[in-house]
């Protein structure tokens, strides 16, 4: 809204007062008991004048020493200005105090009338219930990915009827975008690849978010990790149009009010049960000691057993019980054994989630590479179409 009133020869001097531009370094008296609720409540383009540290003027103000000023109150503060006047009697004042107080902490039921013009006249509530309806409607509000998306890749929206090709292929996936590239590159043969979703590149699929510019996963974030060789040389094929990035994943979790790594290695087990391990052979007798066969030789029942059998019965308490219990809204005991077998348990002191000497991201995103591999005189894309249909 500030950019859009101040004028054009004001384009540089920013509005005082406020954190939409972060590279302003500017401490201001932003809230005083005199200030109208409305300037608690969001950006009304009413800004007061910058102090210093001692809550006296200041001369300057930022990095770039732009001038004082202030923008006037909007239409929608004169509005609500006035209409809290109107309405703010000696009769209504303690139904509006009510109200106010209700309103503030969330708890005005959603099916109150008038309820979306109260709320923005108060304040913004600052529970839980109150910061879900303000991100919810910011939700609303943002675009997100385009309807449909090839990265830059040609496609079409329906089959064409009168092409043949030599295979047809469904899902525009890492299974189904590999196949099509090596039928077209290998045995030069034409493939028709479909999806029903709208974009290419499967669960893999990433874009960037038009308001922050921030590369998003639309499906959770996917960490590529491989020790084959000749898979890291197929991906990098494309290097110069889609290149691949050194990335190792790192974890670290709050255990006993401290930050230790996870998987478990000898920095986790030290700090977390003042041990003093130094080697990976006192790390393999340690776990010796601690793990707790299962019940039957060999074969365990449950998370539990199979984490313990692994890891003994302090560190399962303290890190698998919890985690387990977080991930999958179960108790370790209601689980199958695979689920805590595919943990890892370092015996030296390598802070890394994987062990795969290939550890890489897509510098350009997931959904670039996808584009590039489809990219082939014999392959041919549709999105937005049921195979089934």
């Amino acid at each position: 809204k500030a950019k859009r009133i101040i004028s054009a020869k004001e384009k540089q001097q920013r509005p005082i007062g406020t954190a939409v531009w972060p590279r302003y370094q500017i401490p201001v008296h932003i809230v005083r008991s005199s200030f109208p609720a409305e300037l608690l409540s969001g950006p009304h383009l009413f800004y007061p004048l910058p102090t210093n540290m001692n809550g006296l003027p200041s001369q300057t103000f930022g990095g770039e020493g732009a001038p004082h000023h202030a923008v006037g109150p909007t239409l929608r503060y004169r509005l609500t200005n006035g209409l809290r006047r109107l309405l703010c009697r000696k009769h209504c004042i303690l139904l509006l105090s009510a109200v106010a107080i209700l309103g503030y902490f969330g708890l005005l039921p959603k099916s109150t009338p008038g309820l979306p013009i109260i709320n923005r006249l108060l304040p913004t509530s600052r529970t839980l219930e109150g910061a879900s309806r303000v991100l919810s409607n910011a939700v609303k509000k943002s675009k997100t990915i385009k309807k449909y998306d090839g990265g830059g890749l040609k496609f079409g929206k329906s089959i064409p009827r009168k092409k043949n090709w030599d295979v047809c292929i469904v899902g525009a996936g890492l299974s189904g975008s590999v196949i099509a590239e090596r039928y077209a590159s290998v045995l030069d043969k034409t493939s028709l690849v479909m999806d029903v979703r709208t974009h290419i590149g499967g669960n893999c699929y990433d874009f960037v978010e038009p308001k922050s510019g921030i590369m998003m996963n639309l499906y959770g974030a996917h960490l590529f990790h491989t020790g084959l060789e000749r898979v890291y040389k197929y991906i990098t094929k494309w290097q110069d149009k889609a290149p691949w990035m050194r990335y190792d994943h790192e974890v670290v979790g709050w255990l006993d009010g401290k930050l230790l790594p996870i998987p478990v290695n000898i920095n986790t087990v030290n700090g977390l049960l003042q041990e003093s391990i130094t080697t990976p052979e006192e790390m393999d007798q340690w776990l010796k000691n601690v793990q707790v066969p299962c019940k039957k030789k060999d074969q365990c029942a449950n998370a539990e057993e199979m984490a313990k059998s692994r890891v003994g019965k302090d560190l399962f308490e303290k890190v698998f019980a919890t985690y387990t219990k977080k991930q999958w809204d179960k108790e370790p005991k209601e689980l199958d054994a695979l689920v805590t077998a595919r943990i890892p348990v370092r015996n030296n002191f390598d802070p890394r989630y994987f062990s795969d000497k290939y550890q890489v991201l897509p510098s350009k995103g997931y959904t670039k590479w996808f584009a590039e591999v489809l990219r082939h005189k014999n392959i041919d894309v549709v999105l937005g179409v049921d195979y089934f249909k």
